[in-house]
């Protein structure tokens, strides 16, 4: 559980680490979604958009 616990937070600093550009909550970095917290200018959370493509559309971006 320690090991999970370790993990979990080595990879939450990580996409805390990277900063956002712009003024969009969502963007696309790759082939993810990447989310942003604008108040901290910091990544908090990212999504694989898998198989499909991710677009970047009015109000933040999506997999499609």
């Amino acid at each position: 559980m320690k090991f999970f616990t370790a993990i979990s937070f080595f990879f939450a600093a990580v996409a805390s680490a990277q900063s956002c550009v712009g003024t969009e909550f969502q963007v696309c970095d790759g082939n993810r979604i990447k989310f942003c917290n604008l108040a901290r200018n910091n990544v908090f959370d990212y999504m694989d958009c898998g198989s499909q493509k991710c677009h970047n559309v009015v109000g933040g971006a999506n997999c499609q």
